[in-house]
């Protein structure tokens, strides 16, 4: 980490309280403190980084079209802020996405018991929440926003259709 934000331009890097968090879903995911610059000029980040295994349940990864898509929706939707990504294995060993840390959780859909994940109020609310969030998505000129960058198709009339496609695939 330190070499990889070194060579980003940025000076006197140091990391602090690194720690892999146990969700991620598929994607390897560590969180961390990034201090740089020089005396009297000194940033620090709270940060994630998001690497895709070479033997996860979807590889191989791509960090581009998550990072394009979370710069798209920047003011429009609670997305953390992107700040590196690649798709290649040159610096992590894998492709990886650098993003700013969000306070909250990551809420897991199931239990060990199969019992309810959440209690009502809180189902609730993160139903509302994720409704805000899927509106604001449709409301995203994707277009306008670069979201063509992605690939795929781009054709209105079949992309649903291809999406599907691939997810059969996979």
């Amino acid at each position: 980490l330190v070499r990889f934000l070194s060579n980003q331009g940025l000076e006197g890097v140091s990391i602090a309280g690194l720690r892999r968090f146990t969700v991620g879903f598929s994607w390897i995911t560590f969180g961390f403190e990034a201090r740089w610059g020089i005396a009297g000029d000194e940033q620090t980040r709270r940060l994630v980084l998001r690497l895709g295994p070479p033997n996860g349940i979807f590889a191989p990864y791509k960090a581009s079209p998550e990072f394009i898509t979370l710069r798209a929706l920047q003011g429009r939707a609670p997305v953390p802020e992107v700040y590196w990504r690649s798709d290649g294995d040159e610096d992590f060993g894998a492709p990886f996405i650098i993003v700013a840390w969000v306070a909250g959780e990551a809420p897991i859909p199931w239990t060990a018991d199969g019992g309810p994940a959440f209690d009502e109020p809180t189902r609730l609310r993160i139903g509302e929440q994720f409704l805000a969030a899927l509106a604001a998505v449709h409301r995203l000129d994707w277009r306008a926003a670069g979201l063509e960058a992605i690939g795929g198709s781009t054709d209105v009339a079949s992309a649903a259709g291809d999406r599907i496609d691939l997810w059969e695939q996979r």
